[in-house]
């Protein structure tokens, strides 16, 4: 990982802007978050995040494309999905609210810049501002609870799978 120091700010905060849990906020609070981040670079083929690794950090991709890979019961690796700047993308916000380990590990596909948000910068832009904090925390509740839905959706699909196997089997 290297950290670039001359970014365009217009760019960032246009960038940052588009992203989903930073609806709400003022340009000026947009600024204060950018102001309180880095934005780092990382070459192709690098992992930025590791499943079941600790961090605090949550990541804006501002160009090029990642692999969201999880590990199977066998420690396999499978993607779930490829990501890119052009769907104004993000990973690892959880690691502004928690400290519990990463879910899922994250593969650079190119040469590939983002904007690092780290959690205890975070906390200080928050303490500084409420209001950035509520908005923020309050867009990624949204996420988690549709993410919840979706999973319970998942849950039962896969029950009433099972239930009826059982049941063709008797």
């Amino acid at each position: 990982m290297q950290i670039l120091k001359d970014y365009n700010i217009n760019e960032l905060i246009d960038k940052i802007s588009k992203i989903e849990i930073f609806t709400g906020l003022t340009i000026e609070e947009i600024k204060k978050i950018i102001e309180n981040s880095k934005v780092v670079q990382f070459p192709k083929d690098s992992f930025i995040i590791e499943e079941n690794s600790s961090g605090n950090e949550m990541y804006i991709i501002l160009k090029g494309a990642v692999r969201v890979l999880k590990k199977t019961f066998s420690d396999e690796l499978y993607t779930v999905i490829d990501l890119t700047e052009k769907e104004n993308a993000f990973f690892g916000e959880f690691a502004l609210i928690d400290s519990d380990k990463r879910s899922a590990s994250i593969l650079t596909l190119n040469e590939t810049i983002c904007l690092m948000i780290e959690k205890d910068e975070f906390e200080k832009t928050i303490t500084e501002n409420y209001k950035i904090g509520y908005f923020v925390i309050r867009n990624i509740a949204k996420r988690i609870a549709a993410r919840l839905r979706n999973a319970n959706k998942d849950i039962i699909t896969l029950f009433e799978a099972l239930q009826n196997e059982i049941q063709f089997e008797d």
